[in-house]
C-alpha cells in the first residue's frame, strides 16, 4: 500500500468521471472546473464521504487551463472540504 507524507497510508474508496463526449458537444457549454466539481461531489455523494477526512484532492485533466491552472484547487473549493485542503 502507498504511503503519503509522513508514512501515512492512503486509501482510494472509490472513483467517479465525467461522461465522453465529443468536444463542442454536449458538454460545451461547462467549463473543465464545473465538470470537476460535478464528478466530485457526486463521489462525495455516493460514498458518503466526509469531507473533513480528505487529506489532499488530486486531480487531473488533458490539457491545462490559462485561467486555472490548478484545477484541483478550484474543485476542492467545494462546500464538501474545509477551505484550507491541500489540492
Amino acid at each position: 500500500m502507498t504511503t503519503f507524507g509522513h508514512g501515512r497510508r492512503v486509501a482510494i474508496i472509490a472513483g467517479v468521471r465525467t461522461p465522453f463526449a465529443r468536444s463542442g458537444t454536449a458538454l460545451k457549454d461547462y467549463t473543465a472546473i464545473e465538470l470537476g466539481r460535478f464528478a466530485v461531489a457526486e463521489l462525495v455523494q455516493r460514498t458518503n464521504l466526509d469531507g473533513a477526512l480528505v487529506d489532499l484532492l488530486v486531480f487531473g485533466r488533458v490539457e491545462q487551463a490559462v485561467m486555472a491552472p490548478n484545477i484541483a484547487r478550484e474543485v476542492s473549493l467545494l462546500p464538501h472540504f474545509p477551505k484550507t485542503r491541500q489540492a
